[in-house]
């Protein structure tokens, strides 16, 4: 297993925070993902990144290419860099979770994070196990790509995080 670096440290934390606080009384995948969206969009802006993620209130740029994404432009405004990008998905169907995980796979980011719930920690560690061998088969798969995998445990009302690098 891999060793959350820094940055995935803080997501980590950030989303456990939202658990605490009861995500501000969401009761429903929508009102959960704004409030992920949020929190995790005001960690980029913390760290000075631009950010791109639907959002009710337009806190941030509209939603490109995936559910969240923390980016950079030279000075020339040209993309120079993409730190985070993330996906998330609610439906305990292991098809529609790797359905926004190969998404992910194609994505050029120093991180790839993907959250998602799983019934219990023995699914979330069956499914990030199916996940990570999608990685090792996908050809564009490069020595370095990094991901995180945030799983909601159903069972225990708490995240499971294990990040993952080839």
């Amino acid at each position: 297993m891999t060793n959350l670096d820094e940055t995935e440290r803080a997501v980590v934390r950030r989303l456990d925070s939202l658990l605490r606080t009861r995500v501000a009384n969401a009761n429903s995948d929508r009102e959960w993902t704004v409030a992920v969206k949020r929190t995790l969009g005001a960690l980029g802006r913390e760290r000075g990144w631009e950010v791109c993620a639907s959002d009710p209130r337009k806190r941030f740029e509209s939603e490109w290419l995936f559910d969240l994404i923390w980016y950079a432009y030279n000075h020339d405004s040209h993309l120079q860099k993409i730190p985070l990008i993330l996906e998330m998905e609610w439906n305990l169907s292991f098809d529609e979770i790797k359905w926004d995980f190969e998404k992910l796979m194609t994505g050029r980011a120093d991180h790839r994070v993907l959250i998602f719930h799983a019934a219990n920690s023995e699914a979330f560690e069956n499914c990030c196990g199916k996940l990570i061998r999608g990685v090792t088969a996908f050809e564009y798969s490069q020595r370095g790509d990094r991901y995180l995998f945030v799983g909601y445990d159903m069972k225990t009302d708490l995240f499971d995080s294990r990040a993952f690098e080839l």
